[in-house]
Formats: structure tokens, sequence, C-alpha cells
């Protein structure tokens, strides 16, 4: 599996934390992002007992004895939301017995207050109170779908809400729900609390294992959320959307006295207020600086953009403040303008935006065009140290220092051959000497620009410095066509910092697929489907599957011979009728990452009767700016064990 499945897998499900313990002492081994965010304490080597409180009485291996894997469901998440935690026995680094733990909200509740959390028996109509404030209504004796309806009917919800209350909440409703799907349903309203309405939400969730019989019901206050959301849109819509546009892949609003940021768009996507969320300015501006912006401009974007910075800005009257740098997009860097504007403040606020704009093809447009937009230009004096530009015809070069300035005294003009020997016997690697001169070579590079097709190439090189510690350095040796000459320049760089962030990415890029490639007992397939051009791409799977479905690589096609071979007869209409593209396009969202449909698959051999469940799960990948989805994650998990009685 490449690299780049890895990322799909994680990036599909951003919730999801995953992190690894020792199974002699349960200290903690690995851990992701999403762990950290909700657990900022957590460190190598700590017993994770020490991290999750009250959650631990809901630890799944509290019930795994000798099996492989076990599950469990906590109503202890960092908001009061219900968790699906699972541990899987694994291998950590081939040779020491561990577990890996992953933990998924079931509920998506952030910025919510959960007044209620019941664990319902809908075969007896009868609950479990798990969570309950203690304002206002009470659960006391008798049926629950009773109370409920006395509930609305002695005024606590809105008489414009009372029908649709009373419809949801009856027990062949709640019933209904709770065999509906893992996404289960949904109902908003207004409560009477004292003197005011408030807006609650009211959830129904399938209790996975109970073949329908029980739910969880949550009720949220949402009522902030909504609130704040209607006043975040108006000044938004204005200062924001309206003045950057489209032109802003993404747009962070930086609230200067409190030191944090609200995402407003996000990689070309526009947030809703209601998915709204506030993270410290700092450490989402460390994410970034470590994950997407080059090591090169890394410090000076941390100059730039720090909260100091920003307040600074504020406090000398200064309109904006700008940096030009490369951001990583896909496998690549484009160069973007990142810039910081001073906005008018709201009443009893002060704030700031900070906006990334992709500016790459105007940039390698503007260094193609002229000698002295290249030297100029504020990208190379801030990413190369030296600029060499050779004649061709002369063989002369002119060498400028551009940590210093572009000045004429600052520039030395010699013969480039003898330039380039010096530095091969002084300086280059003895390894690294056949692909110094292959590609700096003046032969080398007349020979390039002789069979130059376009206005523009440029070509890489990177080699070490003799002498402890190694050094690298990378050359850029770019081609530009100006009318009937090419112009060629040698920009060079120290990039050892570079080189070893790239190590670093690579061994935790390692560790990822480590931690993917051990969850392989919970997720027997997985697969990337492009929903747009309905195919798919196998990433994992059974080889009986791969048998059956050959090179097939459209996903309706691959679907339907699938249902055929493995699926129970009884069960293939149910499972067709989730899992195919229109379904999935059209029930897939950012509010709703994830559907779900469980089934019996057909056993090997002439034993029709042994036949085991399973549950296959299409998560979002990525939805496009009308948030239809784009993309999605389809896995399969064997559940048999949870589907026989206890």
């Amino acid at each position: 599996m490449e690299s780049r499945d890895y990322e799909i897998i994680l990036n599909a499900m951003p919730e999801t934390g995953v992190y690894v313990i020792r199974e002699s002492d349960r200290s903690v081994l690995y851990f992701n992002h999403r762990v950290q965010a909700v657990c900022p304490d957590i460190r190598l080597g700590v017993p994770c007992r020490e991290l999750w409180g009250s959650a631990c009485r809901c630890c799944p291996l509290l019930t795994m004895g000798g099996e492989q894997e076990s599950q469990s469901v906590s109503c202890a998440g960092p908001d009061g939301g219900t968790l699906d935690i699972t541990a899987a026995r694994i291998l950590w680094k081939g040779d020491t017995p561990a577990f890996a733990i992953t933990v998924t909200p079931r509920t998506d509740g952030e910025g919510y207050t959960y007044r209620k959390l019941l664990r319902v028996d809908l075969q007896e109509d009868r609950c479990e109170v798990l969570k309950s404030d203690q304002d206002g209504w009470q659960l006391g004796e008798g049926p629950l779908s009773s109370q409920l309806a006395a509930f609305a009917e002695e005024g606590s919800v809105h008489s414009d809400d009372k029908d649709r209350f009373l419809a949801f909440t009856s027990l062949e409703a709640l019933r209904a729900a709770a065999r509906s799907g893992p996404g289960g349903q949904s109902l908003l309203y207004r409560r009477q609390a004292g003197e005011v309405l408030r807006w609650n939400l009211m959830e129904v969730i399938p209790d996975a294992g109970s073949r329908g019989r029980c739910a969880i019901l949550c009720v949220k206050d949402v009522h902030n959320v909504l609130r704040e959301g209607q006043v975040r849109e108006g000044p938004r819509a204005q200062e924001l959307i309206h003045s950057l546009g489209e032109r802003n892949f993404s747009i962070y609003l930086v609230d200067l006295n409190a030191g944090t940021a609200e995402i407003v768009r996000l990689d070309g996507q526009m947030r809703s207020p209601l998915a709204a969320s506030v993270h410290p300015y700092d450490q989402l501006l460390e994410e970034h600086v470590k994950s997407r912006l080059h090591a090169a401009y890394q410090d000076a974007f941390r100059r730039c953009f720090s909260l100091e910075s920003l307040r600074r800005l504020k406090e000398e009257g200064r309109q904006k403040t700008e940096l030009l740098c490369q951001w990583r997009s896909g496998p690549d860097y484009r160069y973007i303008s990142a810039t910081a504007y001073s906005g008018r403040d709201l009443p009893g606020s002060s704030y700031a935006v900070l906006a990334l704009q992709d500016v790459d093809e105007r940039v390698r447009r503007e260094l193609a065009h002229t000698k002295r937009d290249m030297q100029m230009a504020a990208i190379l004096r801030s990413r190369f140290r030296v600029m060499n530009t050779v004649d061709l015809t002369t063989g002369q070069c002119e060498r400028v220092d551009l940590s210093l300035s572009t000045d004429t005294e600052n520039t030395l003009i010699g013969n480039y051959t003898a330039y380039l020997q010096n530095t091969a016997e002084h300086h280059v690697h003895g390894d690294d000497l056949d692909a110094f001169w292959a590609v700096l070579s003046l032969d080398h590079l007349r020979e390039k620009a002789g069979s130059l097709k376009g206005d523009y190439e440029e070509e890489v090189l990177r080699y070490r410095l003799r002498g402890e510690p190694v050094r690298w350095i990378e050359v850029r040796v770019t081609y530009c066509r100006q009318q009937d000459q090419v112009m060629v320049n040698l920009l060079g760089q120290d990039i050892t910092d570079q080189q070893q962030y790239e190590t670093i990415q690579r061994q935790a890029l390692e560790d990822r697929a480590y931690i993917i490639s051990s969850l392989s007992s919970l997720f027997f397939c997985t697969y990337y489907i492009d929903l747009e051009r309905d195919t798919y791409r196998t990433v994992t799977q059974l080889h009986r599957v791969g048998d059956v479905l050959g090179d097939e690589v459209s996903f309706t096609a691959g679907l339907q011979i699938y249902a055929h071979h493995f699926v129970h007869p009884d069960d293939r209409e149910a499972y067709l009728s989730v899992m195919n593209t229109e379904h999935l396009k059209n029930t897939l969202r950012w509010w709703q990452p994830s559907v779900a449909v469980e089934y019996r698959r057909l056993p090997e051999g002439p034993r029709p009767g042994e036949y085991s469940w399973v549950r296959a799960t299409a998560m979002l990948s990525h939805a496009g700016g009308d948030d239809v989805p784009q993309t999605a994650v389809y896995v399969a998990q064997d559940i048999t064990e949870g589907r026989r009685p206890h």
C-alpha cells in the first residue's frame, strides 16, 4: 500500500483517536493528533490509566480476556458524548506485545451541552439514566414514552413544536429510529427553560449489538451555538466573505484578546456557523507550520503571524502584513501569499484576519519572465542563499550572495567551469560527484538549453558536503526562454534542516502505516471510492474477494458482483440500497460523515448454515463546494462476536 493511501484513510476519519499501549504495563507507545487534541498531557511512556479518568470504567480491555479484539461504549467523552472504543492485540514494531486502541465519537457534539443521556430498552419502554442535569424535567416512574408525552403536554415544549415532539417520541417512532441504522434520527425543538425558550436537540442512536431493542437517547442544549453562529455570520459575511471572496483558499478569524482562532474557510471549503469551532491560535498556527509549510519559510512565518506580531500590527495601526512562501498541496509545494489584515473590531473584541491565497501560477510566470524578476523576487531571497547566472556562450558566471543584497559589490564574475571544479574538489562528498557533474556541467547546461521545448524548465540536484556532521545542499537549475535566448540560473540553499524534517516525516508515515496494518483485524477490507467517477481503488481486501472482483474498477459493478457472491440473499437489497453510489452522494455530509449497514456474509464451502456478520461503513473523505461528497473510504469489519448472545 502506498503512503497516500494511509493518509487518505487517516484523514477520512478525522474524529477517530488512535493510540498504542504496551500490554505489560499499559504505557503509551504511540498516539495520533486527535488523541493529543483531546488529551494534551499525553506523552510516550505514560500509563494510559493516568489520562482518561472515569472513562477507564468502560475500557474494552476489562472484558477482552484472551480474545484478539474487544469493543465497548463509553459515555465519558470530553464533551459528555458517547464514544465507541475498540482494542486489538498487535505486535508493536514486530516484537512488543501491545494493544491498538481506537476511540470514535458516536455523536459529534462540539460546543453542545448535554442535558440528558439515556439508554432506552424499547421492548420494555423503560430507560437507564447515564447522565442527567439537575434543572427542569426529571424522570419518574412509568413508561418512558408516557413521560415524554406528559413533558410535552404540560407546556415544556413550544406549542409550534409539540406535535413534532410527540410524533418523534412515540414508542413506535423510537423503535423505528433504533432500526434506522447507525446514524440514528434527530429532532430540533424549543424547550421552556424558566422564562425563556431554548433550542434543544434530541437524538436517537441505535445501540449496536442490541438488534433494535435498545438505543441511546441524547438531549442537548444547542441554543448558544445557534445564536453565536448567527452573531458571527453577519460581520464575517461582510468583512471576510465579501472582501476576500474566492481569492483565498483558507481564512482564519483571530481573536487578539482571547488568543483564539475560528476557521472560516479551509482548503477551499466554507465552514458553516453551526460547524464553527474555536482553537488556541498559537497551537493552530504551529500545527499548520509543521504539517504544511516548507521548512525554509517556517521561521519567517512564525515571526510574521505569531499572536504577538498580529497584536503589534493592530497597535501600530497598520492595515496588513504579508509573506510569500511555499505551502504543501498533495505531494508538491505551491507558492502562496499569506496576509494578515487588521480588521474593524466588534464591540468588546479585537480581531485580525489571516488569509492564504494560492499564487503559484503567477509567481512561477513572473520568475520565468526576466532575470531581474528572478534576482529581486522576495521568494528567492527568503529561500535561497546563492544565485549563479551562467552565460552559455562565453562560459562566464555571475555569482550573487542573496543573503546580503544584489548590489554590484556582492556579485562575483568568473569562469563557471573553474568555479565548478573547485567546488567539486574541495567541498562535494565523493559519493555525490557523478550526480554533481551530470546536472551542473557546462556541456549539460548547453545541451538542456538547446532542447528546451517551452519557456521554462527546471532541474534539482541535492548533494552532501564533505565532513561531519553531514550537511545537504540543494541546487535548483532554471532554464528561462527570453526571446531568442535561454537564461540559465543556479539557485543554491542549505537544506540540512529540511532533510532532517523529511526523515522525521517518513518515520511518522511509517508509524501511521504500521498502525493501519495492525488494525487489519478490525477492518479486513478497505477501499477508496471516487463517487464522481463511480470508481474505486483497493487498499486492502481478502484474497478470495480479490479473486472474484478481479480487475474491476467500476464501484457500481464491483458492488453488484460482491453482493452476489458474498452477501446473504435476504440482506442483499438492504446492503445495495445503503452502499450504492447515489445513496452515498445524497447522504454523506459534514454533519453525517458516515453510513453503515450490517449483513450476513456467505460462508466458504458447502455449509450454508455457517455465516458470519459484517458491518460495512462508508466514511466521507472529501466534499465539493456544494457539500456534495466527492470521495469516500469503505471499510468492512467482522462483528460476529458482538452478535452472539451473552
